[in-house]
């Protein structure tokens, strides 16, 4: 996700440009639903990962976020906020695979 970000700052001058811009601009998950509209789910094990999900986006974005503004050469301050972090988490998840649960690990 840091070297994703990293190339979104650069723009036109990353060499990945064309494929950043090609990447979607968002994502419609669970995690944008309101309360009641995932209550009405009514799968509690979906609900209960959609909650540990929303957990966990957070804390890498508030991590990360404090981890890269120490770098402010690298990276400007708007290329670090927690929608960008949030689109390059959706960019990495949306386009990660492993075979077999067992090899994925807990995320």
């Amino acid at each position: 996700m840091t070297y994703l970000l990293f190339e979104k700052q650069k723009a036109e001058k990353s060499f990945w440009w064309p494929y950043i811009t090609l990447l979607p601009k968002s994502f419609d998950w669970l995690i944008d639903w309101s309360k009641e509209e995932y209550l009405e789910l009514q799968d509690a094990t979906l609900i209960q990962d959609l909650k540990d999900e929303i957990k966990e986006l957070f804390f890498i974005s508030n991590i990360l976020h404090e981890c890269l503004v120490k770098y402010e050469e690298h990276f400007k301050e708007e290329g670090v906020s927690v929608e960008e972090i949030r689109w390059a988490y959706g960019v990495v998840y949306s386009r990660a695979f492993c075979k077999g649960v067992s090899k994925c690990g807990s995320w």
